[in-house]
């Protein structure tokens, strides 16, 4: 209906509406299963559907449920051929993100020409890390991020439905109806990482390559004599104890991907009667009540309040604070160098609820008037009624998702 909804629907509804109309009649079983693949394989989907109804009372009444269940499974973009590498659309060529394996550096403070002296082939930009883990080098490998990456996300959906309609007489009629849906899916996209994060770290750091030390110090003018001691030095009370601040863009490849597990769960109960006042003119009037609640836990993330807690260590078992069961992390090796106990300390999760709830009540009459416009034959049509909703929201969250 393209107009005069709104009397009808409220609101929402003003520029028009669509309505799906549900039979009120049907008998017997009806029972259907699909299965549906891609062309090159991956991302299934499986879906069943069970529907059994029939009339009662000499056909005045009629009830009917239905169930249903689907299973969608991911599609990764690394799946695909086309979809492995993240091309630019500038350059033409395989690109990515900055954040990457090994490790790419900044050092704030240090002046280029300084880097040059102790990195070969530097002249400008970024550091990273070679493959060994064993010294700093310019920034040549950017992280390919597309295959951990989404083409359809992972599905499992829960459904039921019940409706009974009964004639209390030959013109008004009772119905009633009850649905209820539970879905569950999972965003998944590529592991995190430090992103650029700055922190203080000792000299002292057990996981720094002696080379790579030196290339520091070097590109700091931190002298020999004093590099050396700061390297030995474990305590920050120690006057030879240095803590330089250094970026870091690492990607925690280790640790998996990150997640957002979301469910949904929908019910809504409906009941009222309908009838008809004359040939050309109805009446309904119904109570609804209905509430939506999502709930979201993210997973493969973490606090940089922890990596730089974790950062600053001057042993490869214990952090100089060690508040929380702080785990030292390795930003200087290859892959592989990043352990669980790392991901359990850094990723302390977060969760949000969202719900919603409308009690609703509606009673209205529409039909054809008794009457038209002069300059027509066809009848004025309208709806006269009443409704009055209660609408209720709310957003809870943990104090991580808050921040």
């Amino acid at each position: 209906m393209t107009g005069g909804a709104g009397s009808a629907y409220g609101a929402d509804a003003i520029s028009g509406v669509i309505n799906f109309v549900t039979r009120t009649d049907f008998e017997g079983v009806d029972l259907r299963a699909s299965a549906m693949d891609t062309e090159e394989g991956g991302g299934e989907t499986y879906r069943y559907d069970f529907t059994v109804g029939g009339n009662f009372d000499d056909d005045r009444g009629n009830a009917v449920i239905s169930v249903g269940y689907t299973d969608r499974a991911a599609l990764y973009q690394g799946d695909r051929e086309f979809g492995v590498d993240n091309i630019s659309s500038f350059t033409g060529n395989a690109g990515g993100s900055s954040t990457t394996v090994p490790t790419r550096f900044v050092l704030p403070g240090a002046e280029a020409a300084d880097i040059a002296s102790v990195v070969p082939g530097y002249t400008s930009g970024f550091l990273q890390m070679n493959e060994a883990g064993t010294a700093l080098e310019p920034y040549s490998t950017p992280f390919n991020f597309n295959p951990y990456n989404l083409f359809q996300l992972p599905l499992e959906q829960y459904r039921t439905f019940g409706q009974v309609n009964y004639e209390l007489s030959d013109s008004v009629e009772w119905f009633s109806e009850v649905l209820y849906v539970q879905s569950t899916n999972s965003t998944i996209i590529a592991p995190s990482g430090s992103f650029g994060f700055s922190a203080p770290t000792p000299l002292s750091n057990p996981f720094i390559p002696p080379t790579a030390l030196n290339q520091i110090c070097g590109s700091l003018q931190i002298s020999d004599a004093d590099c050396s001691a700061a390297a030995a030095a474990t305590d920050p009370s120690d006057p030879a104890y240095l803590d330089p601040t250094i970026n870091y863009a690492r990607r925690f490849v280790e640790l998996g991907p990150r997640t957002n597990e979301r469910q949904t769960r929908v019910w809504q109960f409906k009941t009222g009667a309908r009838g008809d006042l004359t040939d050309t003119l109805a009446w309904e009037v119904f109570y609804a009540t209905g509430q939506s609640d999502l709930r979201s836990q993210q997973g493969g993330n973490g606090t940089r309040s922890r990596l730089t807690q974790s950062v600053q260590a001057t042993s490869t078992t214990e952090c100089l604070d060690t508040s929380g069961g702080c785990v030292p992390i390795n930003l200087w090796g290859p892959l592989g160098s990043i352990t669980p106990e790392v991901g359990q300390f850094l990723d302390v999760g977060n969760g949000a609820n969202v719900f919603t709830e409308l009690n609703q009540v509606q009673a209205f009459v529409s039909g054809d008037l008794p009457f038209s416009m002069p300059t027509a034959d066809a009848p004025i049509s309208g709806v006269f009624g009443y409704e009055y909703r209660e609408y209720v929201g709310g957003f809870a969250s943990d104090p991580l998702t808050q921040t």
